[in-house]
């Protein structure tokens, strides 16, 4: 009976050791099923990583070599704008130096503006030297003729005048004044011919704002020269008489320019380039 009993026992403790072993086998299997569903996630999840990987490393390189390619290319705008800006240096250098030059020349216009303006003084004091002295000149010539001297014809027609009106003492009244009035004429043509003839050119010695000296009303004239004068300086003119000969070389001639007393001339023109830039 005891052993019976044990039987049974040891039965029911098989029975539920067995029952435990499936439970524990289920829970085995369970446990598998779950893992094997993890580990294909996770395989799969991994197989996406890969794939997102190389994804990525294709953009990468593709990236890199992009970089590359505009590395290339920035190196490149960097030695042409390395040598731009050499040109731009030198040109920079160049400027500079034109511009010391430049400076250095302007100082020196400013020591010969100085000297050509004292020599501009210069030849306006000579200048009114020389036409007070013409002036007077020209006074005394004119004072000279109308106080000169009777030559030998005149003295000469006046004898023969004085001997013919004493013979004829009985002449009428219209005779006597014909005879006066062919006197005057005759004086008149002695002091014509004192007077030097017009040759057709210029006189020489006719400066400007002076008036002539040939007997002519502007030369008996001292109100006519000096409002002439008076005119050339109010138009602020500077007249000047040039000799020089035509192409021809037979006919010397004198010819007139008239420049501003404003008129600046350069150091290193010669009287025939001042007198060729000159507009008459």
């Amino acid at each position: 009976m005891k052993e019976l009993e044990r039987a049974k026992l040891a039965r029911e403790d098989a029975k539920l050791a067995e029952e435990e072993a499936i439970r524990g086998k289920d829970d085995a299997d369970k446990r598998c099923h779950d893992v094997t569903s993890a580990l294909g996630s996770l395989e799969k999840n991994l197989q996406q990583e890969k794939e997102r990987n190389d994804t990525m490393q294709s953009e990468i390189k593709q990236r890199a070599s992009m970089s590359q390619h505009e590395v290339d290319e920035l190196k490149e705008k960097l030695v042409d704008m390395e040598h731009q800006l050499s040109a731009v240096q030198r040109e920079r250098d160049e400027a500079k130096e034109e511009k010391d030059a430049a400076i250095e020349h302007s100082r020196s216009f400013e020591g010969r503006e100085l000297a050509l303006q004292s020599r501009i003084c210069m030849l306006e004091g000579m200048r009114r030297g020389l036409h007070n002295r013409v002036m007077q000149l020209s006074g005394n010539i004119r004072v000279f003729v109308r106080v000169r001297p009777r030559i030998q014809c005149e003295i000469e027609q006046l004898s023969s005048s004085s001997t013919s009106s004493a013979l004829v003492t009985t002449s009428s009244s219209s005779s006597s004044s014909s005879s006066n009035k062919g006197n005057k004429k005759d004086n008149r043509r002695i002091s014509r011919a004192l007077v030097p003839m017009n040759t057709g050119e210029e006189d020489p010695f006719n400066f400007p704002g002076m008036g002539g000296h040939d007997g002519s009303p502007a030369s008996t004239s001292s109100n006519s020269t000096s409002s002439s004068f008076a005119d050339d300086i109010t138009k602020n003119l500077l007249e000047v008489t040039e000799p020089y000969k035509d192409r021809g070389g037979l006919n010397p001639r004198r010819k007139k320019w008239k420049f501003g007393f404003d008129h600046v001339f350069s150091p290193s023109q010669t009287q025939d380039d001042v007198w060729d830039a000159a507009e008459p």
